[in-house]
Parts: structure tokens; C-alpha cells; sequence
């Protein structure tokens, strides 16, 4: 079974795809995780993560996610968000951490209300930020947080499969 992973800088309009938004640094892989269970539960799906092999400038790295964040947040997009707020290393910035995937959490429920994105998030218990991003769901009613990796994985894949 091949990953169908999307990895930047590499610009690939396919679909269904899902799109693995949470903090970067100063937190474990959970991305490899994610990517293994939605691998093995649907083969088909691709998966964009933002985690690049080499840090580019900013600007490139916001260009890359918002492209992907305008495709799969389209209207017919057959693609869903999955965002997964983990725990931090010890010893992280408490300022700074998970600061950029908050922001992309505010845009994507945005284009979750225009256009009927798919979003699915979890929060990790250990999460130092729950109550920001519990705040800035609580706009939506169909979205409600999960704590496990598993359980968004495998609700990214129904929801895709279903809505698809």
C-alpha cells in the first residue's frame, strides 16, 4: 500500500484529500501517525502536510498552506481538514506555540461557514490552548472536539468517503 502524501513544496491538485493542519514544532510526530491510520484505512485518500523537510522562508510556507486551505475548502471540494492540537515537548514557548495553527483554525471554520468545509479537529489532553480553540469552535455547531488522533482519523475517512 503506497502513501499518496503531498509534502511541500510540491503543488498537486487531486482529490479526495485530507488536510493535516496542528503545531509543527515543539511537539511530537503525530503527523506520521495520522498519515499511517488514514493511509490503512483508505488508500485512495491523498494527504497534504504542511511539515516541511527543510524550514523555508515564511512566505513561502503560508503561500503553500493557503493554497491548499482555498482548494480543499472550495465548495465542491471532495477534501476534508483534519486539525489535531497535540501535546507540547517539554519545555516550549507557551507564546508562540500552536500560535500559526489557531490562525489557520479561524480561517478554515470561516471557510467552513461559506462554503461547508469539512473540518474535523482534536484536542490532545495536555493541550495548554484548549480553551482558545474550544472558543473559536463553539461558533459552529457540527463541529465538536475530539481527543483522540484515532478517532479524527477515522472520522476524516467516513466523512470523505461519505460526502465524497
Amino acid at each position: 500500500m503506497s502513501v499518496r502524501l503531498i509534502l511541500p513544496p510540491a503543488y498537486k491538485c487531486v482529490e479526495p484529500v485530507v488536510f493535516l493542519g496542528g503545531p509543527v514544532r515543539e511537539t511530537y510526530n503525530w503527523r506520521g501517525s495520522a498519515i499511517e491510520r488514514i493511509t490503512r484505512a483508505a488508500p485512495g485518500l491523498y494527504v497534504v502536510s504542511p511539515q516541511w523537510p527543510e524550514c523555508p522562508g515564511q512566505d513561502e510556507s503560508r503561500l503553500w498552506e493557503t493554497h491548499y486551505m482555498n482548494w480543499i475548502g472550495a465548495e465542491r471540494s471532495r477534501g476534508a481538514f483534519l486539525f489535531y492540537f497535540s501535546r507540547p515537548n517539554e519545555g516550549y514557548n507557551l507564546s508562540t506555540y500552536a500560535k500559526r495553527s489557531i490562525e489557520e483554525l479561524e480561517y478554515i471554520g470561516v471557510l467552513h461557514e461559506l462554503s461547508n468545509a469539512r473540518l474535523i479537529v482534536g484536542v490532545e489532553d495536555g493541550f495548554p490552548k484548549k480553551d482558545i480553540v474550544s472558543s473559536i469552535l463553539s461558533r459552529y455547531q457540527d463541529i465538536d472536539i475530539q481527543t483522540s488522533l484515532e478517532d479524527i482519523c477515522s472520522k476524516a475517512v467516513k466523512n470523505i468517503r461519505i460526502n465524497g
